[in-house]
């Protein structure tokens, strides 16, 4: 009888025993970012917190936007993907592990890396950072990046959008005007709160880095809409205005298509007199046409009219 008893305690404690183990609870704090060597890896880490008991862990990649994760590689809870080009677009992952007695979890939320694009005008847009439970809302910087790779964060911009317009960036606007370019990164920081070796992490900086963008000032030429070329000193030549122009052509025709001016000079402008003539132009509405190349390499193009008055 006490020999029953011992084995039914034991089967009992088996039991027991065996359903805490085949429990593996999922992770939840994670995240990736782009490797800053290559600009093209992507490294995937895992917190391997209290309530992780995990042995090996398995990373999953979904390609092409999908919602399909197939495994991608093995190991400890840190994983570089070097399949994939973080300049080209974002790429979420998903994590799972296999405890102690072989027992494999359910897979993490996506952790997705955040893609920095520009959309070759005056705006850069970026993904977001995967928000993690119990964490802080999350803050982007604009880092502007040195030729050697190096960061000034007395430069960096804060933020809690996903976009930005460049020319309320102070001094990504400095930079374009000192060098006609400027390399920008994404900073994301999320305060995160979780247990690790007992202690408790209370609002931890996840700290996390988008790919390198380079952008270029945006080509411009303004032209007023109407001149008065009556030798007032004001307003009197019809004549585009812009920076660090390399090369320029503007064409005004007449009413009927003929060309009635042609410069090849940015400071060479029109003054109401016929091409190659000393007679007036009459008053009235001329078309143009303004093609231009910058030092950056850019081009600029734009058809319009003028108004002459006299």
């Amino acid at each position: 009888m006490i020999q029953q008893f011992k084995y039914l305690v034991l089967t009992v404690f088996c039991i027991i025993l065996s359903i805490n183990n085949s429990f593996a609870q999922a992770i939840s704090v994670g995240f990736v970012s782009v490797m800053t060597t290559d600009q093209k890896s992507i490294q995937i880490s895992v917190i391997k917190t209290d309530e992780i008991n995990a042995s090996k862990f398995i990373y999953y990649r979904a390609d092409n936007n999908s919602n399909i994760y197939k495994e991608i590689g093995r190991g400890a809870n840190t994983f570089t993907d070097n399949n994939v080009d973080a300049n080209k677009e974002a790429y979420c992952y998903k994590v799972s592990y296999i405890n102690d007695v072989g027992v494999e979890s359910e897979m993490s939320q996506p952790f997705c890396s955040v893609f920095l694009s520009s959309d070759g005008a005056n705006t850069i847009k970026w993904t977001a950072f995967s928000e993690l439970a119990n964490a802080e809302p999350v803050e982007y910087y604009i880092d502007l990046v040195n030729d050697d790779g190096s960061i000034n964060r007395l430069t960096s911009k804060r933020t809690k959008e996903l976009s930005v317009n460049i020319n309320e960036v102070q001094d990504i606007k400095e930079e374009l005007d000192l060098k006609d370019k400027a390399k920008i990164r994404i900073r994301a920081i999320q305060p995160t709160n979780f247990k690790l070796n007992t202690l408790m992490f209370n609002n931890h900086p996840i700290t996390v880095y988008s790919n390198i963008i380079t952008i270029f000032p945006s080509p411009n030429i303004f032209l007023p809409t109407a001149f008065t070329p009556n030798n007032d000193g004001t307003n009197d030549v019809f004549i585009g205005n812009g920076l660090k122009v390399t090369d320029f052509n503007m064409t005004v025709y007449n009413q009927w298509g003929n060309i009635v001016f042609e410069s090849f000079d940015l400071n060479t402008g029109w003054d109401g007199m016929f091409l190659g003539q000393s007679s007036p132009c009459p008053p009235g509405t001329y078309s143009y046409k303004v093609s231009s190349k910058f030092t950056s390499g850019s081009t600029f193009e734009k058809l319009g009219s003028v108004l002459l008055i006299r």
